[in-house]
């Protein structure tokens, strides 16, 4: 499954979010994930997951393809870092200029090495934004509690050509400043973007994480996300949601069995108990 991460501008956290994705991809399926940065003017997976400056990506793919490298486990060991079990990455082009050729041969040969692929986008308009969105399966738009930034996001932009298959996420959301209600709530929010179209079942929210900012210094936001990725974590259960949503709706996977069977366990374990305890 090959997915887009953008935004309607900078800084509205587009790419730590591609990067929690990844994870709870990751975690809850057990299979590997591509987190690819075609983000080339800021180059924020490699700053955020990587320890090295040395680093493989876009650069790589691209001179791999042109000599003739045909086999794709070949070219992905080759132009992608491992920076964990079962995410690795791909960085930014920085000396070759990509097209649409280029982008549709890194989709093409990502998606058959790779279960899940997340591309992390250069925030609004652009021809090579344009091009991974029409190929993605799915496309996570990172929005704020801005209406200027709402406005951007569904008002002839290139994201709200892609309703049937976007995701949007209001980040770093807050309910209230000093005791005053923020007025563009949640609730406000789902209905403007209702009425362009897109239901309410795909538009999620994440508060805002001050642990976040406090914990990832030093290049540990990867370790941060896996070692606090718990039910009872903030925005951990919000991040599952999304997850499991985008997994129910675009790859027909069904968690019901899953809930059912540990529901089944519990009660086993505690038959067992009973027994042992001699009560019926």
């Amino acid at each position: 499954m090959f997915m887009a991460v953008t935004s309607p501008k900078k800084g509205l956290g587009q790419t730590v979010m591609a990067i929690n994705l990844a994870m709870m991809f990751a975690k809850l399926t057990g299979k590997k994930c591509l987190l690819i940065d075609f983000n080339q003017k800021f180059r924020d997976v490699a700053k955020y997951l990587s320890e090295s400056k040395v680093n493989k990506g876009i650069d790589d793919f691209k001179n791999m393809y042109s000599i003739g490298v045909e086999n794709e486990s070949d070219i992905f060991k080759k132009c992608t870092k491992q920076v964990s079990e079962k995410i690795d990455i791909m960085t930014s082009n920085i000396c070759m200029q990509i097209d649409e050729r280029d982008v549709k041969n890194i989709v093409e040969h990502s998606s058959k090495e790779y279960s899940f692929v997340i591309a992390d986008t250069i925030a609004s308009d652009g021809e090579i934004t344009k091009n991974i969105l029409a190929k993605a399966e799915v496309v996570i738009t990172v929005l704020s509690q801005d209406t200027n930034v709402l406005e951007l996001a569904t008002n002839g932009n290139e994201m709200c050509r892609y309703n049937s298959k976007n995701i949007f996420i209001v980040n770093k959301y807050v309910e209230e400043i000093n005791g005053s209600k923020i007025s563009l709530d949640f609730k406000k929010i789902k209905m403007l973007l209702q009425q362009k179209g897109i239901m309410n079942e795909s538009v999620f929210k994440l508060d805002f994480d001050g642990d976040l900012i406090n914990e990832c210094n030093n290049k540990t936001l990867l370790n941060y996300i896996f070692n606090s990725c718990e039910d009872t974590t903030i925005n951990c259960g919000e991040n599952r949601k999304i997850v499991e949503h985008i997994l129910g709706k675009y790859a027909n996977h069904s968690f019901v069995n899953e809930s059912k069977q540990k529901y089944k366990a519990k009660w086993d374990i505690k038959k067992i108990l009973r027994a042992s305890w001699g009560v019926e």
